[in-house]
């Protein structure tokens, strides 16, 4: 049985847009030399690219091109650290693409160059003609190895777009790979990820109500949460996914609501 309870509310004020401008990145970034994996040229390609433009975006890297560097190691055995050091390098990345029939592995190393030592061998699976995301999760292993922190690459985005109808769409992060979750001559907003990504909250006002929908990303099945007459917005997940929070908006005041799934 569903049950909703008000936790919280406060008056409705005015407020300004705030705009966030990113101009450059840290000013003290990692510099890294990452060599075209060994193996298939074209996925080779593919995943240097990737990973390139991942770390790129992260403003935290300054990457070196290959044709930059003293020497072009392959293996552990060929890393000869005074040729990345002469040229203040931070790390080095070396790897190999595997492909055996109908499955695709990469293996790649991390070596800190300062400290003369391999840091990281880690082993990425997939399947063939699914570069992108090999490439991103050797992104995300390279970006927690050297910052210590998870990375995002390999992970997905909600939104909405407008052009005639309203789309819900997921997309990888780097917003490649768009698929429509939904298609509604109706606004669409405020969609939230469950906890385990695999399911999205979201309101819709295809019925000229405010309704709170939560629907499987795989199977596309959906389930009505609640509707209310006023206007619902901002469903957020608890993070053991039994309740979401909502804001409703009642006799010109926003509350916020628990909603028991």
């Amino acid at each position: 049985m569903k049950k909703i309870l008000l936790i919280l509310a406060f008056s409705n004020t005015l407020t300004s847009e705030l705009i966030l401008e990113i101009t450059q990145g840290t000013e003290d970034p990692y510099r890294v030399a990452i060599l075209k994996f060994e193996g298939d040229e074209k996925v080779s390609n593919d995943i240097d690219k990737i990973i390139r433009n991942n770390l790129k975006r992260s403003g935290e890297f300054n990457l070196f091109a290959n044709e930059d560097l003293l020497s072009s190691p392959t293996s552990e055995t060929e890393v000869i650290f005074n040729d990345f050091k002469i040229l203040n390098i931070d790390y080095l990345v070396i790897g190999k693409i595997i492909k055996d029939g109908i499955s695709i592995s990469v293996v790649y190393n991390i070596f800190d160059i300062n400290k003369g030592k391999k840091i990281r061998t880690s082993t990425v699976y997939g399947i063939p003609n699914k570069n992108r995301q090999l490439g991103h999760y050797v992104s995300d292993g390279i970006y927690e190895e050297i910052t210590g922190m998870k990375g995002i690459s390999s992970t997905k985005i909600l939104y909405v777009t407008e052009n005639k109808n309203f789309n819900l769409m997921v997309a990888d992060a780097d917003g490649s790979n768009e698929q429509i979750l939904l298609k509604s001559n109706d606004p669409i907003i405020s969609p939230a990820w469950s906890p385990d990504s695999k399911k999205v909250a979201y309101v819709s006002f295809e019925t000229g109500m405010a309704k709170v929908y939560i629907q499987d990303i795989a199977t596309g099945e959906r389930e009505l949460a609640i509707e209310n007459s006023s206007q619902i917005s901002s469903p957020s997940w608890s993070p053991d996914g039994k309740f979401l929070s909502l804001t409703m908006y009642q006799d010109g005041n926003a509350e916020i609501y628990i909603l028991n799934l």
